[in-house]
Formats: structure tokens, C-alpha cells, sequence
């Protein structure tokens, strides 16, 4: 018998993926006045958008006044002083939108009284960066806790006692009296 030669195979190569980059996460941008209001029915003239939520604005605008035909808008009197253009294609929206988009300023913070000291307090204990300052200062907050807690019990205790002097509290058979300086003394039977 007679064997035919075979051709060597070929290696066959895997085509390799194309690794997706994420999108980076978007942000929000003020609007122009003309565009908030725009936006807004002219309720306000300060917004702030990301690029897509204001696309999504435009064209629901445009849908809400009858003014878009497929993929263009045909622009109203006010659109058309905001871009300066009597339609806008698919393709031109974004373009429109940049013109009246710019970086958002931060919002100021709310700052209070208790959130000031709480951030002295932080700052103070990041500067010292000494264990055993930190363990001092969270022995005196929790005696000073432990300080308002008994004063808060104390004053509730002497609206919980009745009126007799005698306090519900005491041991069995004790009974309270009154010392010779006037002060409340317990006493307990022998």
C-alpha cells in the first residue's frame, strides 16, 4: 500500500479580543441661563447637566413642542436665538449643546456648629499622630458621656421618685429621711 503525503496543517490563530475601555463617568456641567430656561420653561436660569441628560432634554423640548421631524429639529423662535440656526440635525445637537455647556463650580458645603468642631477635633488628632494622645481623648469623651448619662438619670430619677421621700429603687425595708442639714438620707432597717 501506498501511503500519500499530507500537507502540514496550519495553525490557525485565535483572533484576540478587543478589551473594552470603560467610559468615564460623566459629568455634570452648568448649563448656560438661555439653556436652563431652555430646559426649564423659564422657571430657572441656573442648571446643572451631564452631556447625555442634556441631549435627552433637547429632544424631549423639541418632541413636547411639535418641533422634531425624524432626526432634525426645526428650531422655534427661542431655540433659534439660543443656537442661531433654523434646524438642527442629529449629527449638529451635540455640537449646539457644547456651546452652552461648561464645568459645574462646586457646591458649597452646608457646614454646622457640630460638624466644624468634629472636623477641629480630626484635624487635631491627625497633627499629634501620638497613640497614646488618641487613647487620652477617647477616655475623656467617654467620661464625659458617662457624666452627661448620669446627670440625664439623675434627673430623671428624682421625677420617678414620689413624693413621700421614699424612692422605688431602695433595698427592701430601707426608708428615707431627712439628715439634720435638710438633706435626703437612706436608711436601712437593721
Amino acid at each position: 500500500k501506498r501511503v500519500a503525503a499530507m500537507a502540514p496543517k496550519r495553525k490557525i490563530k485565535k483572533k484576540k479580543r478587543k478589551v473594552r475601555r470603560q467610559a468615564p463617568p460623566q459629568v455634570a456641567l452648568a448649563c448656560s441661563d438661555g439653556l436652563a430656561r431652555l430646559f426649564t420653561s423659564g422657571r430657572s436660569t441656573s442648571l446643572a447637566l451631564t452631556r447625555g441628560d442634556a441631549m435627552k432634554r433637547i429632544w424631549s423640548v423639541a418632541k413636547e413642542r411639535l418641533l422634531q421631524h425624524g432626526a432634525t429639529i426645526t428650531c422655534d423662535a427661542e431655540m433659534r436665538d439660543l443656537f442661531g440656526v433654523d434646524s438642527l440635525g442629529l449629527t449638529d445637537v451635540p455640537g449646539a449643546l457644547a456651546a452652552h455647556l461648561r464645568s459645574a463650580p462646586l457646591q458649597p458645603a452646608i457646614v454646622t456648629d457640630a460638624g466644624r468642631r468634629a472636623a477641629a477635633e480630626r484635624l487635631r488628632l491627625r497633627a499629634t499622630r501620638s497613640e497614646g494622645d488618641i487613647v487620652a481623648l477617647q477616655l475623656e469623651r467617654q467620661r464625659v458621656r458617662e457624666q452627661l448619662l448620669a446627670q440625664r438619670e439623675g434627673a430623671g430619677a428624682a421625677l420617678r421618685h414620689p413624693t413621700d421621700g421614699s424612692s422605688g429603687d431602695s433595698p427592701p425595708g430601707a426608708s428615707a429621711g431627712m439628715d439634720s442639714a435638710g438633706a435626703l438620707t437612706r436608711r436601712g432597717r437593721v
